[in-house]
């Protein structure tokens, strides 16, 4: 009697659980263009040529599939993932087409590309919001270092056509912003980012960890990048310091679709065996947010258990989110 007691009582936890499990809905949305790149960073999955899935940049159908689905949306609009999105034939066309639903529209490119001038001009035409350069160095040696194939004057080139588009259409779009990934050779030159950044065309900068590739725990490797310090600091290299011990913001705020439609987790797993879902029109937003896997991997934030069949169960967020509440 007692065992069916308990037995009925787990069932009812459960279905309460069910019951009360808030639907979440997405505050940014990222939409992979690509997973293509004309660098050969050492650190991403694209460079080191490790992407589990084909190489292809999204169709326009899709793409505007997709916008047409979020065109009230407020949040912010992310227009790349795993690949350089300047490289898409139809860059120019998504730019217009966001551009009618004035969405916060953003995009990180590496800018280090030869003939880009209509591109250039059409971000600020168009009203992209916020370009992110990556800007790992402050001459050819050290840029090219990690962003292995890069050219550093033509990023400054590129930065400088740009700030005049912005200045001849008298516009404050796109916002730029150089990102600089901190690493063990690197520094000591944020200091002469801060003394040149509005001379080089940019509005701002900021500096952020560098990760390794998710999952990578090999700390040997890792010193190749990283100093003792940082490695004793973070322990975990392959997410975000800010990341580690909360629960995911990826569960919670971010939906990813890829160039070939799939939705993965979060921005760190490119192996289609991993992905939760797959872009269907007949589905709002909210639908595809909340579909099964999604919801297993809240719960195991909020059961505090892992879910072995995801890739979540041991992600450095989650192992390190379970280490602090059993302090």
């Amino acid at each position: 009697m007692n065992e069916d007691l308990l037995a009925g009582f787990s069932a009812l936890k459960s279905v309460l659980r069910q019951t009360f499990t808030r639907e979440y809905v997405p505050g940014i949305i990222a939409i992979g263009l690509t997973n293509v790149c004309n660098l050969s960073c050492p650190l991403c999955i694209t460079g080191l040529k490790r992407q589990q899935k084909s190489r292809q940049f999204m169709t326009y159908e899709l793409f505007t599939s997709i916008i047409d689905k979020i065109r009230d949306f407020e949040g912010l609009v992310q227009l790349y993932k795993w690949g350089e999105s300047l490289l898409h034939k139809d860059f120019i066309n998504i730019l217009e087409y966001c551009n009618v639903y004035d969405l916060n529209t953003e995009i990180s490119s590496n800018l280090s590309l030869p003939n880009i001038d209509e591109k250039l001009e059409a971000m600020v035409r168009f009203r992209l919001k916020h370009l992110i350069v990556s800007f790992d160095g402050i001459n050819q040696e050290d840029y090219s270092r990690y962003r292995i194939g890069g050219d550093f004057n033509l990023v400054l080139c590129n930065l400088n056509k740009l700030s005049n588009y912005k200045k001849a259409y008298k516009s404050i779009y796109p916002v730029i912003s150089l990102q600089y990934l901190r690493n063990k050779y690197t520094t000591n030159q944020i200091e002469v980012i801060a003394e040149n950044y509005k001379k080089w065309g940019a509005d701002r900068y900021y500096s952020c960890d560098m990760t390794t590739v998710f999952k990578d725990r090999d700390t040997a490797r890792a010193f190749q990048w990283f100093s003792e310090e940082e490695i004793a600091r973070r322990k975990y290299l392959d997410v975000n310091f800010s990341m580690l011990g909360k629960k995911c913001p990826f569960l919670y705020y971010y939906l990813i679709v890829e160039q070939d439609g799939s939705i993965p987790p979060c921005c760190w797993c490119t192996d289609p065996a991993d992905d939760f879902f797959q872009w269907d029109n007949t589905m709002t937003i909210k639908q595809m947010y909340n579909t099964e896997k999604f919801k297993r991997a809240r719960r195991m934030f909020q059961d505090r258990k892992a879910e072995e069949t995801l890739v979540c169960n041991d992600c450095s967020i989650f192992l390190t989110y379970m280490m602090q509440k059993n302090k």
